[in-house]
């Protein structure tokens, strides 16, 4: 910051050179405003490296509250938390891809439970993506077991053993509900190794 001249010396400079008074204030203001964007893009820069959105660690078990800001398809949201955005994958579940039979209304039965809701997660681990994986609560209720129980995911048993949402799965395929509609649903892991 620049030195600020006396009282004494600027009334002495005014009396000499009276320009001198808006000059000096303009170059004062003109550091000043340098300074503060300097200011504010080196502690953006340092907050940015410290606490990147994408990369807060969370550990496992650890239970994040937060709004649902976006749901991206059937079993992957966006949650807002403590000023950090998280994508979360719902665990125990695979819905549809978009691309296929119901893929979008998986969607859509997503957004119509959760979107712009307040909700706890229970996060139990990170994928291969970056996404933590966790069961989704709102208002106590299992999510990922009623996107199951709806039809309009399987449940993703290899990599979960959970029978109460074998059970869902299976009641969900007898009543015909979502997916399950269709005679021969594919489901989403076979999908994905076709596009490959």
């Amino acid at each position: 910051l620049p030195d600020f001249p006396t009282k004494h010396k600027i009334s002495r400079l005014l009396s000499r050179q009276p320009g001198y008074f808006f000059l000096f204030f303009a170059k004062i203001s003109f550091i000043h405003v340098k300074f503060l964007v300097l200011l504010l893009v080196t502690l953006l820069i340092v907050s940015c490296k410290s606490f990147p959105l994408s990369s807060v660690s969370v550990s496992p078990e650890k239970v994040l509250h937060g709004q649902v800001i976006d749901v991206l398809d059937g079993d992957t949201v966006k949650l807002r938390s403590d000023w950090h955005i998280y994508k979360i994958r719902l665990a125990g579940i695979d819905a549809p891809e978009k691309q296929q039979a119901y893929g979008v209304q998986s969607k859509i039965y997503l957004e119509h439970l959760i979107a712009d809701k307040d909700v706890s997660i229970k996060v139990l681990s990170c994928d291969q993506y970056g996404r933590y994986v966790g069961k989704i609560y709102l208002n106590g209720k299992d999510i990922n077991g009623e996107m199951i129980r709806s039809g309009y995911a399987w449940h993703y048993n290899h990599f979960d053993s959970n029978p109460v949402y074998a059970g869902f799965m299976l009641d969900a395929q007898r009543s015909n509900r979502g997916l399950w509609q269709e005679v021969h649903p594919t489901p989403p892991w076979i999908f994905r190794k076709g596009k490959d």
